[in-house]
Order: structure tokens, then sequence, then C-alpha cells
């Protein structure tokens, strides 16, 4: 198996505290086929081996039960259902997606080998095996439709906008090919196709160039799917699909409304142009105590972004917080901490870019190292890398200060308040037995 795994495995100590969080304050990042597509290419799809990647999924998924403590039970298996409530790590939703694909790939490993099968012997033995191994992958193909659909369900209710409906593009896909495998209902396989078609278009608009281009291949690759689809249509004899009603079709799978979905999906490109706002704004530079560097890449300069809006929110909050308190000031600190670990994890999100860009330059200038203005080029970007890490350092660790002092505040707050009370009723009690005496 390939040493090659889907950047899930230890999780940062801004990750830990966000494990804490509710599951109704998160907004997870879930890049579908970011996390997939590497993982396929280095573990056997790209010389088609469904068995081999089917294993490193297996592995994975065995890999992510532990890192999560999320296993089924010692000696006795107990199922552990994974829901909403649980999903306070963006893993949690690894565990859908490597479901999925584990499912998915032992599909097309028994198709495979059907058709092997097939090709080799036309018995009546031979003509068993291959109808059993047809129908125990639609059965493999039903459960990564149903996990893929889980992925989905989950992502609504824990992520961002993009990667929610990156997951429902990647659930009607998976749903699409169950029908295709059927071959009972084209109309609905199309409506599933059609649906993942719109949504990967979308998607590949907006994003990193990275996202954008495994979107755009998604669209390539379903176009056979869906002129096949059409071909059976029209060969049975039925008019071509009219564009609703494909798309209430495929909403009858327990997809979102249309009048939603094109909701989320304007919510998605506005979201872009605040992003292509961010990138031409002032978020060029960053400075924490002095250290001032420029800020060049558009992940950290996003994340970096959406951080100061938080800081500015939290700040909102706290003058807020500060005029309307509670006695043992409860309501202010459960409704501030939140907001102070969202600030962590946008630094540390942003601090992982620039590391990721330091590995990059660091690689470009060893290749570059017998040119003398490349190399003089690679090192400055690296020098500039290095004083934007340690910046992000500094802002990490001065916002994990500020949360600490609020959690503190919190329980000296506390703390006062529980002597104050107590102090109360030990004063009532010696008045009362001072009263009975005379």
């Amino acid at each position: 198996m390939s040493a090659h795994t889907m950047d899930i495995d230890q999780p940062s100590s801004a990750e830990a505290a966000e494990q804490q969080q509710p599951a109704a304050n998160l907004q997870l990042l879930l890049a579908v086929l970011n996390t997939i597509k590497p993982a396929q290419s280095q573990n056997g799809l790209k010389h088609g081996d469904y068995g081999r990647y089917r294993q490193y999924c297996a592995h994975r998924l065995r890999s992510l039960y532990k890192a999560l403590k999320f296993l089924h039970g010692k000696g006795r298996y107990t199922k552990k259902k994974l829901d909403v409530p649980q999903v306070t790590d963006a893993r949690h939703l690894h565990i859908a997606l490597v479901s999925a694909e584990r499912a998915w790939a032992h599909a097309m490993q028994l198709k495979q080998d059907a058709s092997n099968s097939t090709s080799t012997s036309n018995d009546a033995d031979g003509l068993a095996v291959d109808k059993r191994k047809r129908h125990h992958a639609l059965r493999r193909l039903t459960k990564a439709a149903y996990w893929a659909g889980e992925l989905s369900r989950l992502a609504h209710a824990t992520c961002d906008t993009r990667s929610a409906l990156e997951a429902d593009a990647y659930s009607s896909w998976m749903t699409g090919n169950v029908w295709m495998e059927k071959e009972t209902d084209w109309k609905r396989a199309l409506a599933a196709y059609t649906r993942a078609n719109q949504l990967f278009g979308e998607l590949a608009k907006v994003g990193d160039p990275e996202s954008q281009a495994l979107c755009a291949a998604m669209v390539e690759e379903l176009g056979p799917s869906l002129r096949y689809c059409n071909y059976q249509i029209s060969r049975a004899g039925g008019a071509p699909p009219d564009p609703a009603a494909l798309a209430a079709l495929a909403e009858e799978g327990g997809g979102d409304a249309g009048g939603l979905l094109q909701s989320k999906l304007a919510t998605l490109a506005a979201e872009a142009q605040t992003t292509q706002a961010t990138s031409s704004s002032s978020s060029s530079s960053f400075e924490w105590r002095g250290l001032k560097a420029r800020v060049a890449h558009e992940r950290v300069r996003v994340a970096l972004h959406a951080a100061a809006e938080a800081a500015a929110a939290l700040q909102h909050a706290t003058a807020a917080a500060n005029g309307n308190t509670e006695p043992d000031g409860s309501a202010s600190i459960e409704q501030l901490l939140p907001q102070h670990d969202r600030i962590i994890n946008l630094y540390t999100e942003a601090r992982a870019a620039a590391k990721a860009a330091i590995k990059t330059a660091q690689a470009g200038g060893a290749a570059s190292s017998n040119t003398g203005q490349g190399a003089v080029a690679d090192a400055v970007d690296l020098d500039e890398l290095t004083a934007l890490d340690k910046a992000l350092s500094g802002a990490i660790l001065e916002a994990s200060l500020s949360r600490g002092e609020a959690a503190a505040g919190d329980a000296a707050q506390r703390f006062n308040a529980a002597l104050a009370r107590q102090a109360g009723g030990k004063a009532g009690k010696g008045s009362g037995s001072r009263s009975k005496e005379r």
C-alpha cells in the first residue's frame, strides 16, 4: 500500500479545541475531489487496480476509527452511528467518504472480475458466477450511494457552502452509478447525472485552481454517461426528458428542493466574489506586533480575511456581552469561546497553507540552484514565507492566550459568585441561630 494518506491523521491543538464545539457552531471544510483523486491515482486506479484501492480505503478507514476513538467496541462488535452531533472534526466526514469509496472500489472490482470471467468462460457455470458477481457489485454500489448520501447530509449540517455542494454533487454522481448499473430506469440515472453535472459545473467556476480543474474533469467524465442515458431513453421510444422534470426526479432521492439548491448556488457565487475581492484588497500583507509579511498566496489570504472578520465579530460580541451579562457570566462565555476557537482555527489554516508554500518554495529553490536569477527569486519568496509563518505562529499563540484569559476570567467570576453565595448562606444561618438563643 502506498504511503500516501488523505491528510487526516493527527489533529493539531487548534483542531482539538474545535472538537469541543457543538456541531451547530462548526463550518468544516471538506474538499471531496481534492481528497479522493490523489489517493486514487497513487493507490492503484492509475492502472485500473480497484482491489488495491479497496485495500487502501479499508486501512484508511481503520486509521480514522482509531484516530477519532470511534471504534465499534472491544471484543464484541457494537455498531456506532455517525450522526450530526458526533461530527466535530472534518475527519468524521472522511469516515463517510472513505466508506463510500471502499464500497465503490469493491463494486468496480467485482464488475472487472465478472467481465474477465465472461471473456474466458462461456459455459453455464461461468455465466452463473458472472451473474452473482454483478448482483454483488450492485449491492456494493447501493452501499456506496448510501454512504455518499450520508456524507451529503452531514456536510449540509456542518460544512461551508462549497463543501456541502461538492458532497451533494458526489452523492448525485454515485446515485447515477446505481441507476446506470440497474438498467431499469434511465430517466432516474439521467436525472442524477444531470444534477451532478450542474453542481460540478458551478463548482468549476469558483475556488482555487486545483479544485476548479478537478471539478471540470468530473464534468468531462460525466459527458459519456449523460449521452448513454439519453441514447437508452430514445432507443426505448421515449421523448427527451424536460430539465424541470429531471430536477424534480433527482430531488426525490433526498436532494434539496430546487429553490434551495439555487439559493445555495447563489450563496456560493457570492462567496466567490468575496474571495475575489479579498484577493485584491488589503489582505496582501499581514502584521503582528511589528512583524510584517507579504501575503501572496490565495489560501492564506482568504483564511486571514475570514480571521479578520471573525475577530471583528468577536469584538462586537464582547462589547454586547459586557452590557448584558448573566450573574455568573455563563451566557456570555458560551457565546464567546466558540468565536475564539474559530479565530484560532482560521489562523492555523492560514499557517498550514503558508507551510505548504514554504515546502514548495524550498523544492523550487533546490531545483533552480544552478540558475542564479531563479535561485535569488526563490530565496526572496522563501524569506517572505518564513516571516509570514513566524507572524502567524505569534498570532495563533496570542489568540490562544486570549481564549485562555476569557475562560480563566469566567472561571474566576463563577468562583467569586459561588463564594458570595456561600458567605450569604452562612450569614443567614448565623442570624437564625442567634434569634433562637434569645
